[in-house]
Formats: C-alpha cells, structure tokens, sequence
C-alpha cells in the first residue's frame, strides 16, 4: 500500500492523449493506519456540518466475512447477501441503488462495484463525496471516462492548486440535471467532478458534485487543509476506537432530537400527535451531545460494533453514562412501541474520556443493523424536542 497523504494529482501524458493524476511528493502519512484512518485523513474537516452524513465500508472485509473471492461475477452473484440480518453491511455509496448495473458502471468509470475495496462518504444534499480504493488501474478508468458515450462530449480537464481533476458541468449550474444522462454514477444526470490518482495497483478515486468540495479534498490530500481525522466533532470518537478493523462505520452530528409531528407527518390527526408527544416525554432524556459514531469492528474473526457518543468534556461524559443506559434499558420505539433491549443486541456502557461508549455483541447475526436503525428512525440517543 503507498502513501496516502499528501496524496498530490498532477497530470501525466500517456502515449500522447490519457491524462492521469499520480502520486506526488507532499505530507507522507507512511503506510501506518488501517484504511479507515487513511480515508478519512484525505477528507476535509470542512465536508461535515450539522446535515452531513458520514458513511465508511470496508468491501475487502465484507467479503471476506461472506466467504467470497476477487472474481467479480462472484462478488455479483453474492451482492444481496450484504443485506442479510447475519451479515448486514452497507455497501457502497459511489453507484447505490444501480450498483449491479455492472457494465454501464464499467463503461461510464473503468470499474464496478465489486471493484471497490473501501469506501468513504459524505452526504450533504444536494453536494456529495465519495473517496474510494478501487483494484483497477487509473488506466482503465481514463480510459472509460474519455469513450463514454453519455457523458465523454462534456470532459474537461481542470488544473487546481492540489491538483488535476475532470469536470463534466455544463454552463453555471454546477447540480444542474440532465434526464438524458443518467447512470450508475450520476442517477440524477448531474455531471460532477473526477479525480483518479495511482494507489499500489489499483487507483484511488474522488467524486464530487460541486468543484469547491472536489479542491478541498485534493487541498487536504496535499496537507494545506485540515483532515477530519484531525480536526472534527468525530475525532474523540475515533481516538476511542478499540483494537481491530473497521468493517463499516457511520457518524452523524448530535444530538438527535425527535419530534412527534415529524414522526407521524403533517397530516396525521392531532389525538394521534398528542398521544405520541406523551409517549415520548416519558422515555428515559438524556442531555446533549455533540456526535455519534457507530463502527462495526473485526478483532481474532470477532464482530463487535461500537456507538461512540462524543460530548466535549469528561464532566458531561460522565453525566450521560447512566442516563444513557437508562434509555437503552427502559426506552422504547417511537415507531413500534417496542422496547429497545429486545431490538438492541446486548451492550454495555462505559465512559472513555469524554466519549461515551456503548459495545454490541451479537453471536450469531450482526450487531451493526438494529442500532443503525435505531438510529436512522431516532429511536436511539435521542432528545426530544
């Protein structure tokens, strides 16, 4: 594995007409760290804010935990098998929902996603980043960017101070969409940015939507901005990480506050919103904090999946221990009315600093889907109002 940051693109000529962005001198992080801490030492602290959504997945993991090889036919046939109770992971955000169009993807980037080895993103609606490892070369990928017969006619190559990158907008609007021109990597139609760089013998590959997200990145890649593995909300939670691999991670900005009309809609009765709003004011509160990050993690062929609750200070850490366990223990769903002990897998709770964490051990199914959609439907750390 070589070097990741200060990561520098710059552009080469291949044979007279491909243009790769390399590998370049700049802030050499050495090959310390697991992926996870690389990719996120190549993302701008800049990226999350209070609506941003942080997603990780480690594919290389995920399927290994299937039992399944490199031959990509295989890993397509296997595909489904990431949404099953026992070995829940959430795959790739780089195509989502056409992920199995496997040739379109092949024609309109050089690569699918049984390609994918790791995977950090970013969600901002309506901007987005994706930073990917992917096991093919940046030969291929150039290769497939400039004989893509959707979006090839709008290939531009920009010079940024981190470096080069492609761009496909047309006219001022950056997130303009274009129905005609839809695809894997675009299933809005909008254009974006590219860039590829070399990574051991394969490529890594950022994406963007907005041209200011894509020369952040490639600033923090060359160190002249701050990473979020070096200064965000989430960075107590990752020094709190125990031992082993990150299989998947997701992180969110708190707290989480709920809201009964939010729940049922602007048009459910109000019997119904008053009932729930009581329902909720008797849950277990907890006080505020300022982020979650919830990892499942491999250690010795064991999974565990640790919810980092990041606050601040030790003080408000330790305040939140027991109120926390109190929720877990008494707390229900807002949706189901079903206690959150007999959805959750069992936990403990502890502080770590000014992180509180809370460890789930499934034996026999995976412990990262039932409180990652406890927290999706905010039934899980939540404050209400």
């Amino acid at each position: 594995m070589v070097a990741l940051r200060r990561l520098v693109p710059r552009s080469l000529l291949l044979a007279g007409a491909a243009t790769v962005a390399a590998c370049g001198g700049g802030n050499d992080g050495g090959d310390g760290g697991d992926p996870f801490d690389q990719l996120l030492d190549l993302v701008p602290a800049s990226a999350i804010t209070d609506e941003a959504t942080l997603q990780y997945v480690d594919m290389d993991l995920v399927w290994a935990r299937l039992g399944v090889g490199a031959d990509p036919a295989q890993r397509l046939d296997n595909f489904g098998r990431t949404g099953r109770i026992e070995t829940y992971a959430r795959t790739p955000a780089l195509f989502r929902e056409q992920a199995v169009m496997v040739d379109e993807a092949r024609a309109e980037a050089g690569f699918d996603v049984t390609a994918i080895r790791q995977e950090i993103a970013v969600d901002l609606p309506p901007d987005e980043l994706r930073v990917a490892k992917v096991a093919v070369p940046p030969q291929d990928v150039l290769g497939a960017l400039q004989s893509d017969p959707l979006w090839s006619d709008r290939l531009a190559e920009v010079e940024s101070d981190g470096g080069t990158y492609f761009d496909w907008t047309a006219g001022d609007d950056e997130l303009a969409v274009d129905p005609q021109r839809r695809s894997p990597m675009r299933p809005l139609g909008t254009g974006g940015q590219l860039a590829v760089a070399e990574e051991g013998e394969g490529s890594l590959i950022v994406r963007t939507k907005r041209s200011a997200t894509m020369t952040a990145t490639l600033a923090t890649v060359d160190g002249d901005e701050p990473s979020l593995a070096e200064e965000s909300p989430f960075a107590p939670a990752l020094d709190a990480l125990g031992d082993g691999e990150v299989v998947q991670a997701v992180g969110l900005l708190g707290p989480l506050r709920v809201d009964a009309r939010e729940i049922l809609g602007p048009t459910a009765p109000q019997a119904q919103v008053d009932r729930l709003e009581e329902l909720l004011a008797e849950q277990p509160s907890i006080q505020p904090y300022g982020a979650i990050l919830l990892a499942e993690v491999v250690e010795d062929d064991d999974y565990r999946t640790e919810l980092l609750v990041v606050h601040g200070r030790d003080e408000a850490a330790a305040a939140n221990v027991d109120p926390i366990e109190r929720q877990l223990t008494d707390g229900i769903s807002s949706s189901t009315q079903q206690p959150l002990r007999e959805i959750l897998p069992p936990y403990s709770v502890e502080q770590d600093g000014d992180v509180v964490r809370i460890t789930f051990v499934a034996e026999t199914e995976s412990s990262f889907r039932d409180p990652l959609e406890a927290l999706v439907t905010r039934d899980l750390l939540t404050i209400v109002g």
